[in-house]
C-alpha cells in the first residue's frame, strides 16, 4: 500500500517525501531504507526517512 501511495505522489507532481517513525520500529526502518531514501534523520524518539520520487517507480 505505501508503494501505492508513493506512485500516486509521484504521478501528481510530488518531488520528494518524507516518512517518519519510531526509533524501534524496526519493520518500518527496513522498508523505508528499502525506498533508499537519500537522506535519515534521527529526532529524539522518530526517524525520518527522505525518499526522492524522481527515482523509478516502486
Amino acid at each position: 500500500m505505501m508503494k501505492e501511495l508513493l506512485n500516486i505522489a509521484r504521478e501528481n507532481g510530488c518531488e520528494e517525501m518524507w516518512l517518519g517513525t519510531e526509533k524501534d520500529n524496526q519493520v518500518a526502518q527496513s522498508f523505508y531504507e528499502s525506498l533508499q531514501p537519500t537522506e535519515v534523520e534521527e529526532f529524539v524518539s522518530n526517524k525520518f526517512f527522505s525518499v526522492r520520487l524522481s527515482l523509478p517507480p516502486y
